[in-house]
C-alpha cells in the first residue's frame, strides 16, 4: 500500500507503524511457540506420569520446571519481541528490500534526530531527508513486516496439536490422568490401569433361601490374575473368597478383554453387604436385601353339598386344600399368604385358573366340584416372584353313586312251588336317597313273551338311605300254566338333581311253574345218582373190608412170631384208615343231598305223605351210618399206627374192623331202602303224571267244545302232543321193570296190574281220532273221540291208583306183621334168658348141671340168632327200624355167647353177668321194636301230621273205597246179572244200594265243607275244597237218582284225585314244620342206665318200672304181655330169695 510522505516525521512514522507491526507478529510468534511449549510439556509431563509414579517432590519440581520452561519461552519469544528492534532496523531492512535506497533512509533518520544536534549541514541533511521522503511515498513499509515467524512457530504448534489430538485418541485419558496427577500435587496418584472392575449384581433385593451368585466383571487390556470378593452378613463380620481368573474364560470384544466371574451363596437367609476387589481396582460396597418368598400360610375350606343330598355344609380349617365333596357341591377358598402378594389364582391340572379376590392380605375364590382334579395356589408378590414349589392339592369328586338293589330272595331263578306265590325280599341302598322301585315283568306262556309290564313299589318313608322292601309277590293272579315263566327285574331310581336321577337294574329272574314231566325227571335223576352214589360208597367200604381182613391176619401173624411190624402192612392199614374217613365224608354228603331233596319233594307237592315219611326216615338212617363210635375206631386206629403199640394195635383193629362190619351192614340196608323208594317214587310219578294227561284231556275236550269249527285244526297239534304224552308214559313201563327189580319187586302182582292198567289202554287212539277229526273241522266227532279217550284215561288212572294204594297197604300189613312177631320173638327170648338166668343163679359153681345151663344158652343163642336175622330182613323193609337195633343185638348175641363160654367154663358170676346184660339188651331191644312199630303206624296212618291234614286223609280214603264200591255196584249190582232191558239201577236192591252210596257221599261232602270252612280260602289248598264239594254233591245226587254210568263214575275218579291233590298241598306244610322243629330245637333222650346187679331184690324198683311202662304211649295190644313180663319178673325174683333163705 502506497501512502504519500511529505515530511521526515511521516517518515519516522511510516517507520514507527512498520516497526510496530513486526514486533507484533513477533509476539504473536512467540505466543504460538508458548503453546507450542506448553502442548509439548503437557504430553511430556503426562508419558512421564503415565510411565513412572511420580513422588510429590519430583511432581513439584517437575511442575516449577515446565512453568518456567513455560515462562523462559514466552518472554523469550514473545514477551521480549515487544521491546526488540528500532525503526533504524527497519529502514536497514528497506534498504536491504531496496538497493537503490541503500543508506538513504538511514542517514535521513540520523539527519532528523541531528537538527538538534546539527554535525552536519542542513541543505544535506535536507535533501537526505527529502530524497527519503520523496523515496518512502513510493514504498511498501509492511513488507518490511514477515509473517514467516507465525508460519513456523504454527506449524510447531499444529504437529504438537495434532500429536496431543493422537494421543487423545489412541490413548484416551492419558491428559486426564496427567491432569489427576499434576493437579494433585501434594497426593501421589498412580498411573491409569488399562481395565475397569464392575461388581455385580449391584445392590439388588433377594428372595430367601435362593442361592445367589455375588462377583465382578474386569474389561481392558492386562486384567490381573486374581480377584477376591468380599461379604459380609448382617450381623455378622466381613468374609473373603479368592477366585483364580486364570481359570476363567476370556471373551474378546471392541473393548478389550472382557472377564467374569463370581462366587455362590447357598440358601441366603439374610442381608448382606459385598464388594470385589481385582489388581488395584475395587468397588463400592453394595447391599442385597434378602426378603422371604410368598408362601400360603392358612388355608380355610366351606364346603355346601347339593340340597337333595341333605348334608350340612362343612368347614375344613386344617390348612389343607385337599378335600372331598359331592359331585355338584360348591367349595369357598379362603388362602392367607405370608406377606401382601400381588395376585394369587388357583391353578388346576387341566390348565384353568380361578383368580382369588384378595382384601386384607387374604384371598378368596369359589367353584364348583364337577370332576376329580388337583391344583395348587400361584402367588406372585411385587417383585414378580411367585411361590416356589406349590403343595399340589386334590379335589376329589365323590360321584353320587349308582343305586345298588340285591335281591336276597329269592335271588335265583326259581321253579315255583303249587302256592304260586313268590316271596320277595329286596335290599335297597343309596347314598342320598331314592325317587322310584319299579318291578318290570314280561310273561311268556307256550314260548311267547307278551309286552312288558311294570309295577311300582311302594316301601315305607322309614327307609331313607338303606332299607329291606318284602312283599309276596302273587303269581297265581298272571295265570300261568305248567311250562310257562315269568321273567322280571328290579329298578331303583336315587334323587339325584345335579346329573339326573341314576337307574340301577337287577338281572332278570325267571321264576318258572315246570311242567310235571320236569319235575318227574329231575326227581328220578337225583334218586338215580343217589343209589349210584350209594352203591359205589358200598363197594369202597367192601373193598376196604377185605383189605383189612388180610392187614389183620398179617399183623396178627406178624404178632405171633414177635416179628417186627411190617413197614407197608403199616402204610396199609393207615391208607384204609384215611380211606375209610373219606367214605364217611362221603356218606355224610349223601345225606345232606337227601335232606336237600326232601325239602324239594315237599315244595313240588309230587308225592305222597307215606313217601316223604319214608324218605324222612331213610335220611335219618344216612346220617346214622357213621356212628360215633366208629369214629373213635377210627381215631384210635390212626393213634394205635402212631405209636406202633402192639396191644393199643391189636384192639384197634378189633374195634376198627367190627365198626367197619356194622358200617357195611348199615349201608347195605339204606340202599335196599332206597332201591324199594325208588319204585314207590317211580309208580306215584307215573300216576301223577296220568292224573295231569287226563286233566289236559278234559280241558282239550272243553276247548274243542268252545272253539269254532274252523279254530279246530289249530288245537289239533296239542292233541297230538297229549297223545304222545300217553305213548311216552307207556315206555317208561320198561324203566318201571327196571327198578323193580333192583327193589326185588318184580313179582308183585299189584305192580303187574298197575303196569297192565297202561299197556292195555287205548286212549291214544281215540286222541289220534280226535286230532284228525279237528283238522277236518269235525266238531262232533272230535267231542266223542276226545269223551271217549278222557274215559278211558280216567279207567286207567283209577286202576293205577287203586293198584298202587294196594301195593303199599299190603307193604303195611307185612310190615306190621314182621314187627309184631319179631316182638314176640324178644319178649320170649327174654322170658327164657330170665328162666336160665334164675336157674343158674340157683346152681353152685360145681355144680354138674352148669353143663346142662351151657347147653340151654346155645340153645337160647340159635333163636337169638334167628331173632337177629329177621330183624335184618325187616330193617330191609321199612325205614322206621333204627339203626341202633342191630347194634343192640349184635351186643346181646355176644353176651349170650360169652355166658355159653364162662358157662362151659364153669365160671358162674361171670356167666350171671353176661346173662344179666344179655337180658337187659333184649328188653331194650323190646321196647326199641315196639317204638318202631308206633311209628310205622303213624306213617301208614298219617298220625304225623295235624288234625285237618289227618281228617283230609281219612276223607281220601274213604272216598276211594265209595268209588270202588260204586264201580263194583256198577258191574255187578246185589251180585246179580241185570234182567234184560233193565239197567242196573232198575232193581230193588240196586236202588237201595245206590241210596246207600249217595248217603256215604253225603257224609263225606259235608265232612269235606266243614274242613272246608275251617280253612277258607286259604292258598295251603291247591285243589279248593269248596269246589271238591260242589263236585260230590252232583255224584251224590246222581247215586241218589240211580243215574250212575261212566260219567258219574269219571266224576268220582276226578274228585279222589283232586282230594289226593289237596292232601298233598296240605302235608307240604305240615311237613316243612315238622322239618323245621326237628332241626331247629335238639331234644334231649334220656337213655336208661345198664341193669344193676341186685335188680332181683329190689321190689320197689320193679313195681315202679311197670308203672313206668304202663304209663308210657305203648299200643295197647301189648299193655298186657308187658304186665305179664314184669310179673314173672317179681316172681321169679321172690322164689330166688326163698331159696336162698332155705339155704
Amino acid at each position: 500500500m502506497m501512502t504519500q510522505i511529505d515530511s521526515s516525521r511521516a517518515l519516522v512514522s511510516r517507520l514507527k507503524s512498520a516497526l510496530f507491526k513486526k514486533r507484533l507478529l513477533l509476539f504473536f510468534s512467540g505466543i504460538l511457540a508458548t503453546a507450542t511449549a506448553v502442548i509439548l510439556t503437557s504430553i511430556i509431563l503426562s508419558l512421564v506420569a503415565l510411565v513412572v509414579v511420580l513422588p510429590v517432590a519430583v511432581k513439584g519440581s517437575l511442575l516449577i520446571l515446565s512453568g518456567l520452561a513455560t515462562l523462559y519461552i514466552f518472554g523469550k519469544y514473545s514477551f521480549k519481541h515487544f521491546f526488540t528492534g528500532d525503526i533504524e532496523s527497519v529502514a536497514v531492512e528497506l534498504e536491504k528490500k531496496y538497493p537503490e535506497l541503500k543508506g538513504i533512509f538511514i542517514a535521513a533518520i540520523q539527519f532528523s534526530r541531528q537538527k538538534l544536534n546539527p554535525g552536519y549541514s542542513n541543505e544535506l541533511v535536507d535533501a537526505t531527508i527529502t530524497q527519503a521522503v520523496n523515496k518512502a511515498g513510493n514504498l511498501n513499509f509492511n513488507e518490511t513486516v514477515s509473517f514467516y515467524p507465525i508460519v513456523k512457530t504454527g506449524r510447531y504448534l499444529a504437529v504438537s496439536a495434532i500429536l496431543a489430538v493422537c494421543l487423545i485418541i489412541f490413548a484416551p485419558g492419558l491428559f486426564t490422568y496427567s491432569y489427576t496427577v499434576y493437579s494433585n500435587v501434594g497426593e501421589v496418584v498412580e498411573p491409569p490401569l488399562g481395565y475397569q472392575l464392575s461388581a455385580n449384581p449391584g445392590s439388588t433385593e433377594w428372595v430367601k433361601y435362593r442361592d445367589i451368585k455375588i462377583g465382578g466383571s474386569l474389561t481392558g487390556d492386562k486384567l490381573p490374575r486374581n480377584a477376591t470378593i468380599f461379604y459380609k452378613f448382617v450381623g455378622g463380620s466381613w468374609q473373603n473368597s479368592e477366585v483364580d481368573l486364570r481359570k476363567n474364560k476370556l471373551v474378546t470384544t471392541d473393548r478389550g478383554d472382557s472377564l467374569g466371574f463370581d462366587i455362590t451363596l447357598r440358601q441366603v437367609n439374610k442381608s448382606f453387604d459385598y464388594y470385589v476387589e481385582s489388581g488395584r481396582e475395587k468397588t463400592d460396597v453394595y447391599q442385597v436385601n434378602v426378603v422371604d418368598r410368598p408362601r400360603v400360610t392358612g388355608i380355610k375350606l366351606n364346603v355346601f353339598y347339593p340340597k337333595y343330598t341333605g348334608l350340612a355344609p362343612t368347614i375344613i380349617d386344617e390348612n389343607n386344600g385337599t378335600f372331598s365333596a359331592v359331585k355338584g357341591s360348591r367349595v369357598t377358598i379362603e388362602v392367607e399368604p405370608n406377606l401382601p402378594v400381588k395376585s394369587a389364582e388357583l391353578i388346576f391340572d387341566d390348565k384353568s385358573e380361578i383368580p382369588l379376590k384378595l382384601e386384607t392380605n387374604k384371598g378368596t375364590a369359589s367353584f364348583v366340584v364337577e370332576e376329580s382334579k388337583s391344583y395348587h395356589i400361584r402367588l406372585t408378590d411385587h417383585l414378580g416372584e411367585k411361590n416356589p414349589d406349590p403343595i399340589e392339592y386334590y379335589v376329589t369328586s365323590v360321584p353320587d353313586e349308582y343305586p345298588s338293589i340285591d335281591v336276597i330272595s329269592p335271588g335265583y331263578d326259581v321253579n315255583l312251588s303249587d302256592e304260586v306265590i313268590l316271596p320277595v325280599k329286596l335290599h335297597i341302598y343309596d347314598d342320598y336317597g331314592f325317587t322310584s322301585l319299579v318291578m318290570k315283568y314280561q310273561l311268556v306262556t307256550q314260548g311267547r313273551p307278551s309286552d312288558e309290564n311294570v309295577a311300582v313299589l311302594h316301601f315305607s318313608d322309614n327307609i331313607k338311605t338303606e332299607g329291606e322292601v318284602e312283599f309276596n309277590w302273587d303269581i297265581d293272579a298272571l295265570n300261568l300254566f305248567p311250562g310257562d315263566y315269568v321273567a322280571y327285574s328290579f329298578e331303583i331310581a336315587d334323587n339325584d338333581i345335579i346329573s339326573g336321577p341314576k337307574i340301577s337294574k337287577t338281572r332278570k329272574y325267571i321264576a318258572r311253574i315246570p311242567s310235571l314231566e320236569e319235575i318227574v325227571s329231575q326227581t328220578e335223576q337225583s334218586n338215580r345218582q343217589r343209589i349210584d352214589e350209594t352203591e359205589k360208597v358200598l363197594r369202597t367200604g367192601k373193598e376196604l373190608a377185605k383189605r383189612l381182613q388180610n392187614a389183620i391176619r398179617k399183623s396178627e401173624a406178624q404178632m405171633k412170631t414177635g416179628e417186627q411190624a411190617d413197614w407197608q402192612n403199616q402204610k396199609e392199614l393207615e391208607a384204609i384208615t384215611n380211606k375209610n374217613e373219606e367214605m364217611v365224608k362221603q356218606i355224610e354228603k349223601l345225606a345232606e343231598q337227601m335232606d336237600k331233596s326232601l325239602d324239594d319233594l315237599n315244595d313240588k307237592q309230587l308225592m305222597s305223605r307215606e313217601v316223604l315219611e319214608k324218605m324222612q326216615q331213610i335220611q335219618k338212617l344216612f346220617e346214622e351210618i357213621a356212628t360215633p363210635e366208629m369214629k373213635e375206631a377210627q381215631r384210635k386206629m390212626m393213634e394205635a399206627l402212631k405209636n406202633m403199640d402192639k396191644n393199643q394195635l391189636e384192639e384197634a383193629m378189633k374195634e376198627f374192623e367190627m365198626s367197619q362190619e356194622d358200617l357195611l351192614k348199615r349201608l347195605e340196608r339204606t340202599m335196599a331202602l332206597l332201591k324199594k323208594m325208588q319204585l314207590e317214587q317211580k309208580m306215584e310219578a307215573m300216576v301223577r303224571k296220568a292224573e295231569e294227561l287226563a286233566d289236559q284231556q278234559e280241558e282239550m275236550n272243553k276247548s274243542a267244545s268252545e272253539s269254532k269249527e274252523s279254530d279246530l285244526p289249530q288245537l289239533s297239534k296239542k292233541e297230538n302232543e297229549l297223545k304222545e304224552s300217553l305213548e311216552q308214559l307207556k315206555k317208561e313201563l320198561d324203566e318201571l321193570e327196571k327198578t323193580a327189580q333192583d327193589a326185588e319187586m318184580e313179582k308183585s302182582p299189584e305192580l303187574e296190574k298197575f303196569k297192565e292198567a297202561l299197556e292195555k289202554t287205548d286212549a291214544n287212539k281215540n286222541m289220534d281220532q280226535m286230532a284228525q277229526q279237528m283238522n277236518k273241522q269235525n266238531k262232533s266227532g272230535a267231542k266223542k273221540e276226545g269223551e271217549e279217550a278222557h274215559s278211558k284215561l280216567m279207567q286207567m288212572l283209577n286202576q293205577m291208583q287203586q293198584q298202587m294204594m294196594a301195593m303199599q297197604g299190603g307193604d303195611k300189613e307185612k310190615i306190621e306183621k314182621a314187627f309184631k312177631d319179631a316182638i314176640d320173638d324178644a319178649n320170649y327170648l327174654s322170658k327164657n334168658q330170665e328162666q336160665l338166668f334164675q336157674e343158674a343163679a340157683a346152681m353152685q359153681a360145681e355144680d354138674m348141671m352148669m353143663r346142662q345151663i351151657a347147653e340151654q344158652q346155645q340153645d337160647i343163642l340159635a333163636s337169638c340168632a334167628g331173632l337177629k336175622n329177621r330183624i335184618a330182613e325187616i330193617g330191609k323193609e321199612s325205614p322206621f327200624l333204627g339203626m341202633e337195633l342191630d347194634k343192640l343185638i349184635d351186643e346181646t348175641f355176644r353176651e349170650m355167647e360169652f355166658a355159653l363160654t364162662e358157662f362151659d367154663q364153669k365160671k358162674k358170676s361171670q356167666g350171671l353177668r353176661s346173662q344179666r346184660d344179655a337180658m337187659a339188651k333184649l328188653n331194650k331191644a323190646s321196647q326199641q321194636l315196639m317204638e318202631s312199630l308206633n311209628q310205622q303206624k303213624e306213617c301208614n296212618k298219617g298220625g304225623s301230621c295235624d288234625k285237618n291234614t289227618s281228617t283230609l286223609q281219612s276223607l281220601c280214603e274213604k272216598q276211594n273205597k265209595l268209588n270202588q264200591e260204586t264201580q263194583s255196584q256198577c258191574n255187578n249190582p246185589n251180585g246179580q246179572k241185570p234182567q234184560p232191558g233193565q239197567s242196573q239201577s232198575d232193581s230193588q236192591g240196586g236202588r237201595e244200594a245206590f241210596e246207600r252210596l249217595a248217603a256215604e257221599q253225603g257224609s263225606i261232602r259235608k265232612s269235606l265243607e266243614e274242613l272246608s270252612r275251617e280253612f277258607g280260602n286259604s292258598r295251603q289248598v291247591l285243589g279248593r275244597l269248596d269246589d271238591i264239594a260242589k263236585e260230590m254233591k252232583d255224584v251224590e245226587e246222581a247215586l241218589a237218582e240211580g243215574e250212575v254210568g261212566n260219567d258219574i263214575t269219571e266224576k268220582q275218579i276226578k274228585v279222589f284225585s283232586r282230594m289226593l291233590e289237596a292232601s298233598r298241598s296240605l302235608y307240604k306244610k305240615d311237613f316243612s314244620e315238622q322239618r323245621k322243629a326237628s332241626t331247629a330245637e335238639q331234644t334231649l333222650i334220656y337213655l336208661p342206665p345198664g341193669l344193676t346187679d341186685d335188680i332181683l331184690n329190689d321190689n320197689s324198683k320193679l313195681e315202679d318200672r311197670l308203672r313206668n311202662y304202663l304209663g308210657d304211649t305203648y299200643p295197647k295190644q301189648y299193655e298186657d304181655q308187658i304186665k305179664a313180663y314184669f310179673k314173672a319178673l317179681m316172681q321169679s325174683q321172690n322164689s330166688a330169695t326163698r331159696q336162698e333163705t332155705n339155704r
